[in-house]
């Protein structure tokens, strides 16, 4: 009982250990145009990440590709395919390099390119 105990703490152990990744810095979300979006993030760690996004807050009808990272480089995803003047939220999944099993960022949201004339407030 006691052996099964061990190897199983040290299972999870090592498993919390393939699977974390260090997030340097949060998201930074910029060169919006009508229909793109990058979102840009800084890992310590090599990683894989893609972006789920949708237009409706927790329902993500679209997700990029997985994309390989390397540790202490900047990672860049690319939206493509959006709506303009509109609103989307998103999430981005990460992992470590050839793992199934990844984790998730807390929520955001982005807006589009809006219609030449209208307004908006931004903060720097």
């Amino acid at each position: 009982m006691k052996k099964i105990l061990i190897i199983s703490c040290l299972t999870t152990i090592m498993a919390a250990k393939i699977f974390s990744q260090t997030l340097w810095r949060s998201e930074l979300v910029g060169k919006p145009t009508d229909t793109s979006i990058s979102i840009k993030v800084f890992f310590a760690d090599s990683v894989e990440l893609c972006a789920q996004y949708g237009t409706t807050s927790g329902v993500y009808s679209g997700q990029t590709v997985w994309q390989t990272f390397a540790d202490s480089l900047p990672a860049e995803i690319l939206i493509f395919g959006l709506q303009a003047n509109t609103k989307y939220y998103y999430r981005l999944c990460y992992r470590a390099p050839g793992a199934t099993v990844y984790s998730t960022r807390p929520e955001y949201t982005f807006h589009t390119q809006r219609l030449p004339g209208s307004s908006f407030t931004f903060v720097v």
